[in-house]
């Protein structure tokens, strides 16, 4: 793995290396640190963008009809690559889907993925992302009475809970090995979802490309795919890649940022079309190890 390097502000920054995530990254204080107490903003957003992906892309309501009944899952196959240590991304995907894959690369986010499934109690406590999404995106407790509310929230949120543990799967993956994940669940999949991870595993615009192209070869025609990606503020029309850092307790770690335009390129070069493009600037919600990331998500189709 070759060391790249930028000069900011005079000084030297170079990029994290996957040598650098299996030693130094900590998936507990990861998690303390960006999903511990409440559903901010910086964490609702995606939760938002991905109730809303699935609901239109898969659960079509009624003409005229508010909520969506998701009591009758379809037979989606769903692969979260890079899924980290965190399941929150994937609550809106165990409604419509029968086989959830996580696939993940560091083996101490593998099992930090695991212990969660296995419902063990040293695991990370997921409830309030869970109920935020049963209930406020969903509303699962919609038309109730007050006293009813909380009541059928609480088991809404317990029941995707147990769907997920269910129908999800840790796997290993690296997206420059073939396959890209573990043998057996190189297959093509009808949802494919990354976040903050291809732009980690790239160093240069022309692997970004390539990686994007490799992670969407694990996409059926008509499949549809979802990019949560990284990107610096006052750097949106840089023709180059920058730095995006972010901090794990004591451990600084930098990846890339990247731009629309590199998106969208990325996307079309992999066969992909019908690309959408939200951009959300950096908020006060988000913690100071990251206070000058904006966020992209980005949805296309496959051919």
């Amino acid at each position: 793995y070759t060391k790249w390097v930028w000069l900011v502000k005079g000084r030297r920054m170079a990029l994290s290396s996957a040598e650098d995530y299996l030693k130094r990254f900590d998936p507990k204080e990861y998690l303390c640190l960006y999903y511990q107490g409440k559903v901010s903003s910086f964490n609702a957003r995606p939760l938002r963008d991905l109730h809303a992906f699935y609901r239109e892309a898969f659960v079509p309501a009624a003409q005229g009809e508010e909520n969506v009944n998701y009591t009758k899952p379809r037979s989606l196959r769903v692969l979260d690559y890079g899924a980290g240590p965190a399941i929150m991304y994937d609550i809106s995907a165990a409604a419509v889907a029968t086989e959830i894959v996580l696939a993940e690369y560091v083996p101490q986010n593998r099992a930090a993925l695991q212990q969660w499934i296995d419902g063990d109690a040293e695991a990370h406590d997921w409830s309030l992302f869970f109920k935020y999404v049963t209930e406020e995106l969903e509303g699962a407790s919609h038309g109730a009475s007050e006293a009813e509310q909380s009541t059928k929230a609480s088991v809404a949120a317990e029941k995707r809970e147990e769907r997920l543990r269910k129908i999800a799967k840790v796997v290993q993956c690296d997206i420059w090995q073939d396959p890209p994940i573990q043998r057996g669940f190189d297959v093509e999949y009808d949802v494919v979802f990354s976040s903050l991870c291809i732009e980690s595993a790239s160093k240069s615009r022309e692997e970004f490309v390539e990686a994007t192209s490799r992670l969407c070869k694990l996409l059926k025609s008509g499949g549809r795919i979802a990019l949560q990606a990284a990107s610096v503020e006052g750097q949106e029309n840089s023709t180059q890649l920058q730095p995006a850092v972010y901090h794990v307790g004591k451990e600084k770690f930098v990846g890339v940022s990247v731009t629309e335009e590199l998106l969208r390129e990325a996307l079309e070069k992999a066969g992909c079309y019908d690309v959408t493009f939200k951009r959300y600037p950096s908020d006060q919600s988000i913690p100071e190890e990251v206070a000058n990331t904006a966020m992209s998500f980005v949805t296309a189709t496959k051919h």
